[in-house]
């Protein structure tokens, strides 16, 4: 079954993964891809492994935790408040098995993704590089689109404060009704000018990807 990786083995695993990831970022070649991808994927595999057996261990522990509780109401009244249930140690082994789960899943996952990006041959380069011209382009019209609603709201706001400074014979309530105006606009324009920034995020993404992807040789 799975346990808690000790202090040893937890710093083997460790090592491995650095180890990997290292290499990841000094990847030049084709060949260098399909070694370093067979070591990654075996890896992961491990990784797989390891959380599957932790699973079953997390399972046999709650059910354990089930049974002590079982027994913990079963008892009288005051045994149950001198006693107390006594479950402490098992809590924490299945913390540290969620913890240690999830680093293991990070791992794995980030792992999966670069596998993924690191092109195995030219064939397959270039079609990663045609992949993002085509997203950046299909961005690029998506915050050209933004843009414009915003240009939009801008001049709408614009033109209802002129009417406001025109009809209004109050200064002071011509003053408050453009402020008003102004926050509207504001509140209009704050999801479109988050989406371009997601969107200027996603292509400086894309740009260092392709610029990454000509090394390969």
């Amino acid at each position: 079954m799975g346990t808690v990786l000790n202090a040893g083995n937890l710093t083997v695993v460790n090592e491995k993964i650095q180890r990997i990831i290292d290499q990841y970022s000094h990847l030049t070649t084709f060949a260098d891809v399909e070694v370093w991808d067979s070591t990654a994927q075996e890896l992961v595999a491990d990784l797989t492994k390891q959380n599957d057996d932790t699973t079953r261990e997390m399972e046999r522990l709650n059910a354990v935790l089930q049974e002590i509780d079982r027994q913990y109401k079963s008892k009288p009244f005051v045994m149950r408040v001198l006693g107390g249930k006594g479950d402490g140690e098992i809590r924490k082994k299945i913390k540290a098995l969620e913890d240690q789960a999830a680093a293991l899943e990070k791992v794995g996952d980030d792992l999966t993704e670069r596998i993924d990006l690191t092109p195995n041959s030219r064939a397959d380069r270039d079609g990663m590089v045609a992949e993002l011209k085509q997203l950046k382009k299909e961005l690029q019209i998506e915050k050209r689109e933004a843009k414009t609603v915003m240009s939009e709201i801008r001049a709408d706001a614009r033109n209802a404060s002129a009417k406001v400074g025109y009809w209004a014979s109050s200064r002071k309530y011509s003053a408050s009704q453009r402020r008003s105006i102004r926050y509207q606009s504001e509140r209009k324009l704050e999801p479109h000018e988050t989406a371009v920034q997601a969107i200027d995020r996603q292509i400086n993404t894309i740009d260092r990807r392709l610029i990454w992807l000509e090394r390969y040789r």
